[in-house]
């Protein structure tokens, strides 16, 4: 009887260990506080604004390389694919690290044309 109780045990703290330090998770991203659409009288052309919380659901966080912003209206879709995010000033978005706890930041998506 006690090697089944040892056996259940080590199970049971196998799948722990595997739920809560090695299994990757998801990232998730709450429903935006606020979208900025910006026009061109900027000096950076078209560009959206959002304000949104990312976070993981395991518990060693992940990385984002890259976001962008697809709009899409009759017909036509245009991609926003330069990312920056405010982290202390606007910073290029690439190696934002995500943890459980999640972070809130203002994510700039700028449009440019194709040459």
């Amino acid at each position: 009887m006690a090697i089944v109780i040892s056996i259940v045990s080590l199970l049971i703290s196998a799948l722990t260990f595997w739920m809560s330090r090695l299994k990757k998770g998801t990232l998730k991203m709450t429903r935006p506080s606020l979208i900025c659409f910006v026009g061109k009288n900027t000096r950076d052309g078209l560009k959206i604004v959002i304000r949104t919380l990312l976070f993981s659901t395991s518990d060693t966080g992940q990385y984002v390389q890259n976001m962008f912003v697809r709009v899409s209206c009759r017909g036509t879709s245009h991609d926003f694919n330069v990312w920056a995010y405010d982290d202390k000033g606007l910073v290029r978005g690439s190696g934002l690290y995500v943890g459980k706890n999640g972070t809130s930041n203002y994510h700039h998506f700028l449009y440019r044309e194709k040459k």
